[in-house]
């Protein structure tokens, strides 16, 4: 294969930013390019994100803070349905607005639902699947040890109670 007067192998690629031959790992892959990878090699594309970053900050903390707002929507959505159609595992109170999470097994707690709001749709639905909804004044009870939650069996989500991965997903 000759590319600009340079005979290449097989196993590599010219980039032509910044006009070396490397191995056609060193290159990203892109579906819509006849070989299937970029024109630019992984280390120049790193170099022209990182420019791009810096000539419009304000531009891409903006799309993070909007992204990031559209995201704590989606969970909050998600634990409200999942506290709307669920009761106090105890008391059967029913306003979701006096509904929490309680973790039925502490040493399997990794982080607590409401704080979540920056990790995967996977890792919050995964902490979910461990816990029951209990009403505030049940859970201050279970704490105290006054309550007992043996024998009870976490949440199962109903198929509409998910969350994608990553917001990519949802749009």
């Amino acid at each position: 294969m000759q590319v600009q007067g340079f005979l290449l192998m097989i196993n590599e690629k010219y980039c032509s930013q910044c006009d070396s031959t490397k191995l056609i790992t060193m290159f990203s892959k892109n579906r819509t390019r006849k070989d299937g990878l970029q024109t630019i090699c992984k280390e120049c594309g790193k170099e022209n994100a990182k420019k791009d970053y810096n000539n419009n900050k304000k531009y891409h903390l903006d799309k993070s803070k909007e992204r990031n707002k559209k995201w704590e929507v989606l969970v909050k959505e998600l634990c409200n349905r999942i506290k709307q159609r669920r009761k106090c595992y105890s008391c059967k109170e029913d306003d979701e607005c006096c509904l929490d999470f309680h973790h039925l097994d502490p040493s399997k707690k990794e982080h607590e639902i409401s704080r979540m709001n920056h990790y995967s749709g996977k890792q919050i639905i995964e902490e979910i699947k461990k816990c029951i909804v209990v009403c505030c004044n049940c859970h201050r009870l279970i704490h105290r040890g006054e309550l007992s939650t043996n024998n009870i069996e976490p949440i199962i989500l109903l198929e509409d109670e998910t969350l994608p991965y990553s917001l990519k997903e949802s749009e």
